[in-house]
C-alpha cells in the first residue's frame, strides 16, 4: 500500500509573513505545544516542483520527481530519511501535488508524535487562496511586524540581495524598496486571509 493511504492529508495550519517579521521564532514557539508539530519552510520543496512544472494543488508529482527532493540536504531538517521521502510516491504512480505535500508534512508529525501538523513558511503569505483551495480546514496565521523594523532587519539579512535584489530600486534606495516590499507581502496576506473569516485566519503582531 502506498504511504499516502490511512491519513487525514490535512495541514492544520500554516504560519505566514513578510520575511524578517518573526515568523521562524513563532513557528518553534507552536511547535512546542505537544498537540501540534510546526515543520520549517518548505519553500525550497515548492521550488523543486515549481521550476519542473508542477504548480497547482492537483497537478501530478511522479517517483522521478521526488528523487531530486531526496538529494537535497535541506531534508535532514525534518528528521525524514530519503528513503521515507520516497516512499510516498510509489515508482510508476502518480499522486496529486497537494496530497505529496500533506502526506511529508504528517509523516513529520508523526515521527514526532505529534496528532496535528502546521507548516512555517513566510512567503506563503501570497499563496493564502491556493492552499485554502488546496485545504479548506486549514488555519493561518498571519504575523506581522511593524515595517520600519522589518526594513532595518532587511537591510543586514545576508539573503536581501535574493529577494530584495530583484527589485530594480534595491541598489539606489533600499529602504523605500523595503517600505514597498513589506507593504506588498502585508496586503497580499490581508486581501486572501480576510475573506476566509476569524475561524480560519488570524492576524497575529509581532510587537
Amino acid at each position: 500500500a502506498s504511504a499516502l493511504d490511512g491519513g487525514r492529508l490535512t495541514p492544520y495550519l500554516f504560519i505566514v509573513g513578510c520575511a524578517r517579521s518573526g515568523t521562524t521564532l513563532l513557528g518553534r514557539m507552536v511547535d512546542a505545544h505537544p498537540e501540534i508539530g510546526v515543520a520549517s519552510s518548505i519553500h525550497w520543496i515548492a521550488g523543486h516542483f515549481r521550476r519542473r512544472g508542477v504548480r497547482a494543488p492537483d497537478d501530478p508529482v511522479t517517483a522521478e520527481l521526488v528523487l531530486g527532493l531526496a538529494d537535497d540536504r535541506r531534508l535532514a531538517r525534518f528528521g525524514v530519511d530519503p528513503e521515507e521521502l520516497e516512499a510516498l510516491v510509489p515508482v510508476g504512480e502518480r499522486v496529486a501535488y497537494r496530497r505529496f505535500l500533506a502526506a511529508f508534512l504528517e509523516l513529520y508529525a508523526r515521527k514526532r508524535d505529534k496528532p496535528r501538523v502546521g507548516n512555517k513558511t513566510a512567503p506563503f503569505v501570497r499563496r493564502i487562496r491556493t492552499l485554502h483551495n488546496a485545504w479548506p480546514e486549514a488555519r493561518f496565521i498571519h504575523l506581522i511586524r511593524d515595517g520600519r523594523d522589518v526594513c532595518l532587519s532587511a537591510l543586514s539579512w545576508p539573503s536581501a540581495e535574493r529577494s530584495l535584489g530583484r527589485y530594480p530600486t534595491w541598489s539606489e534606495d533600499p529602504v523605500s524598496t523595503a517600505a514597498f516590499w513589506w507593504e506588498r507581502k502585508v496586503r497580499a496576506g490581508r486581501d486572501a486571509g480576510g475573506p476566509l473569516g476569524p475561524s480560519l485566519y488570524r492576524e497575529v503582531r509581532y510587537e
